[in-house]
């Protein structure tokens, strides 16, 4: 029994125009379904975010309230700050001013020497 090189011929681009096909259809759906699942995880790890910062400053406010309704002045005696999400805090003459009359950080919080209290200068 002969087989025709016309007949393999067919059968084999047959083949190749199938796979080849279903290989692009394939790519296809599988780049737009994982595009989908990473901007999803994006999205949802950009929400996660703007939701911890807000609570972390949520925190931070809400302890400075705290400090401030518990006599500042006494915070100011110790030598160190002892809070959970404040580093420093700092007493200015008026709001624009850039002359420290009083402050307080924590231990592992560096101010520079030209940062002494009455002068940041």
């Amino acid at each position: 029994m002969k087989i025709s090189y016309r007949i393999l011929f067919i059968n084999f681009a047959i083949v190749v125009l199938i796979l080849g096909s279903s290989a692009i259809a394939f790519y296809s759906i599988m780049y737009n379904v994982l595009s989908s699942q990473q901007s999803k995880y994006l999205l949802n790890a950009s929400n996660d975010f703007n939701f911890d910062t807000k609570d972390l400053l949520q925190e931070s406010d809400d302890e400075f309230q705290y400090i401030v309704g518990n006599n500042i002045e006494n915070m100011f005696n110790n030598s160190y700050l002892n809070t959970k999400n404040i580093d420093f805090i700092l007493e200015t003459q008026n709001s624009n001013s850039d002359v420290i009359i009083k402050k307080i950080y924590k231990q592992n919080v560096y101010f520079p020497p030209s940062a002494k209290a009455n002068s940041l200068k």
